[in-house]
């Protein structure tokens, strides 16, 4: 069973840090990036990180709180 908290938390940690673009927002959401640059225009979607790997991009664990609805606004 710890070795299973371990993993979990592992992989809790990993998706909380790993930055992804556009194409993977709009697959794991499921919204257009239209709809999505409409919610963050009110404040209603995370906000993007710099990366210079990426034009823009999101950190993965910020998506998938928000598609929990345990998403706060990150620069309140």
């Amino acid at each position: 069973m710890i070795g299973d908290l371990r993993t979990h938390d592992l992989r809790q940690m990993a998706e909380s840090s790993a930055a992804i673009g556009w194409s993977d927002v709009t697959a794991l959401t499921g919204l257009s990036r239209h709809c999505i640059q409409d919610l963050m225009r009110g404040n209603r979607f995370p906000s993007p990180i710099d990366n210079d790997a990426l034009a823009q991009g999101w950190l993965e664990g910020d998506v998938h709180r928000w598609m929990r609805g345990e998403w706060p606004d990150r620069d309140a």
